[in-house]
């Protein structure tokens, strides 16, 4: 995807005059190639509406009015042209392992990560059923409330949230609220029963289309499976490759899992960052319609494939949950976790790292190149899926 950039001096000639904004648009739409537009310039709040009547969408800095980027006219609900996911490399700071990462949190400026194919197929259900806006659930640090709300912005969908927890202001939700997202905050006790409330939910909200959180429903694992598309290809010769990726509902694991082409080739590791990530053993088993046996509890759990349910695309694909790298719990970042990561940052500076996700991807693989002698670095690859604007 290419992204064209305005600079300072160009955003200055045309800020706050709609005909000359949309001229330059216009000509930017007609002469490039490029789906979105980078202003490199912060906005003034009572000039924010010019630009959101041409489709931008605004960033996510906080206390910032600013459209980065944004679209000159929205889309369809399509998948968007992407270019090849570049593979990176970063160097662990314990066992000094230098591993390979694929670059997902760069497939988009907005809809980045793991989430927009999450979303792809809710998206095509909504439209196809005749729904007219998203309601979902997440946390404070949700990447996928992020997510829906650009979405929203972006295809000019409303999105609605119900979020866990007491009222807060944070980057994520900020963004999520610049964008247009509407917000309920439920106590954490309400949170829990959430399933419970659905049909009140639907009696509320008769238009909306319900995502559960994270995106964790069949339309999201199956949006996953397009994720394994962008592997680099295992040569003949070499070993196993290990794919590990952050896990909160499981359902992008569960996707890949279902979308593997090639289990012969691949192994996958789930790194749970919620304390008792054990529930995820048992929701993947449910998505990919698997039995077998489970083995271990704090050094994580595993299972082996049987055939699938119906619907799925499912092979005895080799898995596995590893639960103790949670540091402390959800966005929670004890001081092992801290400690990581600021040596992780002095090693790696630039790479985008955070503490609710994947933090504790690199992390885990960290600490189990150093406790599992079967893992050697060149048979590792991270997924990173995006959440790069908690602060830890």
């Amino acid at each position: 995807m290419q992204i064209h950039t305005l600079t300072a001096e160009q955003v200055g000639a045309i800020d706050g005059n709609p005909p000359a904004l949309k001229k330059m648009l216009h000509q930017l739409h007609t002469q490039q190639s490029s789906e979105f537009w980078e202003l490199r310039a912060v906005i003034a709040e009572s000039h924010w509406p010019v630009y959101r009547d041409q489709g931008f969408a605004r960033g996510v800095l906080p206390n910032q009015v600013y459209a980065w980027p944004g679209l000159h006219q929205r889309t369809p609900l399509v998948l968007p042209r992407f270019q090849p996911i570049a593979t990176d490399t970063v160097l662990l700071p314990d066992s000094q392992a230098r591993i390979a990462v694929l670059r997902f949190d760069a497939l988009h400026p907005l809809l980045m990560g793991n989430k927009w194919f999450k979303l792809l197929y809710n998206l095509q259900q909504m439209q196809e059923r005749g729904y007219r806006r998203l309601l979902t659930f997440g946390g404070a640090y949700s990447n996928h409330l992020f997510a829906t709300a650009a979405a929203g912005q972006l295809l000019g969908i409303p999105t609605q949230a119900i979020v866990r927890g007491e009222p807060v202001s944070n980057p994520v939700l900020d963004a999520a609220r610049a964008n247009g997202m509407a917000m309920a905050f439920w106590s954490r006790s309400a949170y829990r029963e959430k399933a419970q409330a659905l049909e009140e939910l639907r009696q509320r909200f008769p238009d909306a289309w319900i995502i559960p959180e994270g995106g964790g429903n069949i339309e999201g694992v199956n949006g996953a499976q397009q994720m394994g598309a962008f592997f680099p290809p295992v040569e003949g010769g070499q070993t196993t490759k290990n794919v590990f990726v952050a896990c909160g509902t499981g359902s992008t694991l569960a996707g890949l899992i279902t979308g593997c082409e090639s289990p012969e080739n691949y192994a996958f590791h789930g790194v749970a960052v919620l304390k008792g990530g054990d529930f995820l053993v048992r929701d993947i088993a449910q998505w990919i319609g698997e039995g077998g046996s489970e083995e271990g509890s704090e050094g994580g759990s595993q299972r082996h494939g049987d055939p699938g349910e119906p619907g799925l695309q499912h092979k005895a694909v080799r898995w596995r949950i590893h639960t103790q790298f949670h540091g402390g719990g959800y966005a929670r970042c004890k001081a092992p976790l801290h400690a990581f990561l600021s040596a992780f940052r002095t090693l790696n500076p630039g790479f985008p790292v955070e503490h609710v996700y994947t933090g504790k991807l690199f992390w885990a693989m960290d600490q189990l190149l150093l406790q599992d002698p079967s893992l050697r670095p060149e048979s590792m690859l991270a997924l990173h899926t995006g959440g790069v604007y908690a602060v830890s």
